[in-house]
């Protein structure tokens, strides 16, 4: 009986058992009763993760995305390319408990892509997710992001849309490659930017770096980022915990981007419908001196599905075994460092490394 003397019914009590249960599993996932008593939806986490072309961000991501799905979160990650397609995409999404969204063919933080980002993270605050990841694109320059998701908040209620959960912004990674970092740091604004805007950095390829290197690059992270957590490793391996302790969202909550449409860099996507000789494919890469950045897949002449990628002239081919996500489309991305259009050289390497092979490209 309730407190006004009526009976009961059976349903009463399922329905009421019912509401216990979804008040435990809300409050284990921080969501707290409004004043008015209705249960108001937990904030997600929001993480951003930059740094320049082919420092390691997918490798590192992967990592993070492995342990967190391993407690049993359930996890989303907006990947952002720079090319119309997005390889990073097929290798983020393998794991189970991971949604992927792509925003491609330039930054997000670009006036030109703001209305797609803007999309998939107004739809995301819709999501059962419990944490949610940002891989920016590797020439991307981060404006401020809680400027950003209030605007958007501030744009959803005057659109007459209540967000029914809020995103919690919790800070900036930025990953750099120690063996290309101060060729790239003059000449790319966004590197240092990215790396100013940071409370952890993550100081990429020490297996590979040499000392030299590796003081350098120390050296200009204390100097851009005076108060960021260093962290040096190699192949993205970073405890959780040191993320969790060290990402604070001060020091990218504010500020505007240097990233314009006009000054994208070049982009060419080639389809690689057919088998290729790996040794072939290696010397196209080797040669196309005008991509600072190449990452793909194809076939071999035995068939087997290959990873390739690129960071200016340094050229991994690895065995890529299909997962969750279906096998990924055969094509290879090149990215330039500047606007300067490749498009001959590109041609050139191709027929000098492949000979008669038909050459099928989408210009970005």
């Amino acid at each position: 009986m309730d407190a006004l003397g009526t009976q009961m019914s059976p349903l009463d009590d399922e329905q009421r058992q019912q509401h216990e249960i979804n008040q435990k599993a809300n409050q284990a996932r921080g969501a707290r009763p409004s004043a008015d008593g209705h249960v108001v939806p937990p904030e997600i986490p929001l993480y951003l993760i930059t740094g320049y072309l082919g420092a390691g961000k997918s490798t590192f991501l992967k990592r993070l995305l492995e342990e967190e799905t391993r407690s049993g979160k359930r996890v989303g990650v907006v990947v952002n390319e720079i090319g119309a397609v997005s390889i990073d995409a097929s290798l983020l999404g393998e794991d189970s408990g991971v949604e992927t969204y792509e925003v491609n063919n330039g930054s997000i933080f670009c006036v030109c892509k703001q209305a797609d980002f803007t999309t998939t993270l107004a739809g995301l605050m819709n999501s059962a997710l419990d944490v949610v990841f940002i891989e920016a694109s590797g020439i991307s320059d981060p404006f401020g992001m809680a400027d950003f998701l209030q605007n958007l908040e501030e744009s959803m209620g005057m659109a007459g849309t209540k967000a029914p959960r809020r995103f919690a912004y919790q800070g900036s990674v930025c990953i750099v490659d120690a063996t290309t970092l101060e060729d790239c740091i003059d000449v790319v604004v966004a590197v240092g930017n990215a790396i100013s805007k940071s409370s952890l950095v993550v100081i990429n390829k020490a297996d590979i770096a040499t000392e030299e290197q590796l003081k350098e690059a120390r050296r200009t992270v204390v100097e851009l980022s005076p108060g960021a957590k260093i962290v040096t490793t190699s192949f993205g391996v970073v405890p959780l915990d040191t993320i969790m302790e060290n990402v604070t969202p001060g020091l990218s909550q504010h500020g505007p981007t240097s990233n314009k449409c006009y000054l994208k860099p070049k982009s060419y996507t080639l389809d690689m419908p057919e088998r290729y000789r790996a040794d072939d494919v290696r010397a196209f890469m080797e040669g196309m001196e005008s991509a600072v950045r190449q990452k793909g897949f194809f076939e071999d002449e035995t068939g087997e599905l290959l990873l390739a990628e690129s960071v200016r002239g340094s050229v991994t081919l690895t065995p890529y075994t299909v997962g969750r996500s279906g096998e990924p489309k055969t094509r290879l991305v090149l990215i330039g460092e500047d606007t300067s259009d490749f498009w001959d050289e590109v041609v050139e390497t191709w027929k000098r490394c492949l000979g008669n092979r038909q050459l099928i490209c989408e210009e970005e």
